[in-house]
């Protein structure tokens, strides 16, 4: 029988992939206002769409629901999570 050819990976060589990050990482409870669906947001995610917005000291951006048009706010939780 042939042996097969193994093929290299893009991922041979890199020692760590970026955006996956096996360490705990802070994440940001977000829901919709619409739809009531929730989801656990990477805090680097929302700090990159508050970059440029005018939000008030403490206030957290809006972002879209994945599962309706409407608005997810944060609901003031957090905890850490592994990315």
């Amino acid at each position: 029988m042939k042996k097969r050819k193994e093929i290299p990976s893009w991922q041979d060589g890199i020692e760590e992939i970026p955006f996956d990050s096996k360490k705990d990482e802070k994440h940001l409870k977000y829901r919709c206002k619409r739809c009531g669906y929730s989801e656990w947001v990477p805090a680097w995610v929302i700090n990159e769409f508050a970059m440029g917005e005018k939000l008030r000291p403490g206030e957290s951006p809006e972002v879209c629901c994945p599962k309706c048009p409407g608005a997810m706010a944060y609901t003031g939780e957090s905890e850490d999570r592994q990315g």
